[in-house]
Formats: C-alpha cells, sequence, structure tokens
C-alpha cells in the first residue's frame, strides 16, 4: 500500500500528537507525585492543583515544575505571590508548575518590613 503525501502528514501529524500527549501525561504523573516535603507531617496532596505559564502565582514558595518536551527533569524553584507563571524556552506552554511548599516573602513578613 502506497500512502499519499497528504496521508502520510495526516498521519505523522496524528503520530506526533500522540507522543506530545503521552509525553505530557508522563510530565504530570511525575509531578503529581513528586513529595520532596522534609517534613513528616506535611503530606503531598492527594489532589494537587497545576499551573500553566500565564496563571498568576497563587502563593508564594517552592513549585515543581515538569517540562513536556523532556529536555530537563523535575526542577524546583521559588516564585512570588501575584507574579506570572513563566513559559519555558524549549517546552514553551508545555510546562506545568506544582505548589511544593508555600514560604512567603521575608520582607512580606510584618516582622522583617522595617529592616
Amino acid at each position: 500500500m502506497i500512502l499519499t503525501r497528504v496521508s502520510k502528514n495526516c498521519l505523522q501529524s496524528a503520530i506526533q500528537d500522540l507522543t506530545v500527549g503521552v509525553v505530557k501525561d508522563n510530565m504530570l504523573r511525575q509531578l503529581r507525585h513528586l513529595s520532596h516535603t522534609p517534613h513528616t507531617h506535611m503530606q503531598p496532596d492527594p489532589d494537587p492543583q497545576f499551573y500553566k505559564p500565564g496563571d498568576t502565582v497563587p502563593a508564594s514558595g517552592i513549585y515543581a515544575v515538569g517540562h513536556a518536551e523532556e529536555h530537563r527533569g523535575l526542577q524546583e524553584v521559588v516564585l512570588m505571590v501575584n507574579h506570572l507563571f513563566p513559559q519555558c524556552e524549549i517546552c514553551e506552554d508545555a510546562v506545568r508548575y506544582r505548589l511544593v511548599r508555600a514560604a512567603p516573602y521575608v520582607l512580606d513578613d510584618s516582622d522583617f518590613k522595617d529592616a
């Protein structure tokens, strides 16, 4: 059977879409099971909230980052409340964030404002 150029392109596109979907599913699964909490009394959230680039950061703290392009493993970053979650330079909007631990910025604490 000979594939026409159109059907071959459609097939390649469908395979690429499927591959991207599987990679995104794997990334989200890794983020969901991530538990770097040093305190034993803090349990991972059974139904974590995921954020995407352009969303507003709801709380300052440490966020786990999962990249769909798998060019990088899971990482942790510090983000500040009311800022926007950034795009990845490689995966662009195909990156997701999950709050690992809220941690307020020191100058947002009334004990340190005048320091």
